[in-house]
């Protein structure tokens, strides 16, 4: 049961012979009524300050879970961005890579129908498109040791300008038994 400030203001106490000054105890039952009449309002303040207060804190919790999702989107999108100018950049030193051999190759084919070094590689018809795909494949090949003899190997059909890595009779017999 729920003490209200009316039931203290209405409580009738009986008296006795020898009982207290009743005017003392209607007074300071005056004054307990006013005090729990305070503070009863302020409870209700109180809580209604609380419920204010968990409003603004959810607020703030999903500004905070927003922020939070942006700040690993950005993560996200940043390292994607790095990954992206990491493998141009790699894209970029192989094209580099290939323009050079690209300029060997003409270097040499021009060199060789210049002074007549050969003239075997001058009767030949080459396409340009095997020469394009070609180039990669064998500068990325772990086998060819020799990268500055793809152009004349290309010209010429010759392997022995690759400088092709050759196993030993060991190396051999091992993967051989394996």
């Amino acid at each position: 049961m729920t003490l209200t400030p009316m039931d203290i203001h209405n409580k009738e106490f009986s008296t006795k012979l020898r009982g207290y000054d009743s005017k003392q105890v209607d007074g300071f039952l005056d004054r307990i009524v006013d005090a729990y009449g305070d503070a009863l309002d302020q409870i209700v303040d109180l809580k209604n300050e609380n419920v204010e207060l968990k409003k603004k804190v959810d607020k703030f919790e999903k500004v905070k879970d927003s922020i939070n999702e942006s700040l690993i989107s950005a993560q996200e999108n940043a390292e994607e961005i790095k990954k992206r100018t990491n493998k141009e950049a790699q894209e970029i030193a192989l094209m580099q890579v290939i323009l050079v051999f690209i300029v060997s190759c003409l270097f040499l084919y021009i060199t060789y129908n210049q002074y007549n070094i050969s003239n075997k590689y001058h009767e030949n018809d080459y396409d340009a498109s095997v020469f394009k795909k070609r180039i990669p494949e064998l500068i990325l090949d772990k086998e060819v040791e020799n990268n500055k003899g793809i152009c004349e190997y290309l010209l010429s059909g010759d392997e022995k300008c690759l400088g092709l890595r050759a196993f030993d009779e060991e190396d051999k017999l091992r993967k051989y038994t394996e």
